[in-house]
């Protein structure tokens, strides 16, 4: 989340644009739709270097680490019950 939150903070100056965007595309993630937020972000226009670089950034992350980012499918196989239960 921490790449999704940076590219927000560069690419919106609205704050309610901010927390929607960032709200609808966490809800995605946690349900194994990372292509749709991949091709989410891939269509936004950039307004800032800074929002470029971090769309640039946060693209390369998804798409190297979207093997991993099968949220719903481990909450689903109960991966995240096992989490600090040693």
């Amino acid at each position: 989340m921490e790449y999704l939150n940076k590219f927000a903070q560069e690419q919106f100056k609205i704050c309610e644009e901010l927390e929607k965007w960032v709200s609808d595309q966490t809800e995605s993630l946690l349900e194994d739709e990372i292509d749709t937020v991949i091709a989410d972000i891939e269509c936004i226009q950039p307004r800032t270097k800074a929002a470029k670089e971090a769309q640039a950034k946060i693209l390369t992350y998804y798409r190297n680490n979207r093997h991993r980012m099968k949220y719903k499918t481990d909450r689903d196989q109960g991966a995240y019950d096992r989490i600090g239960t040693d």
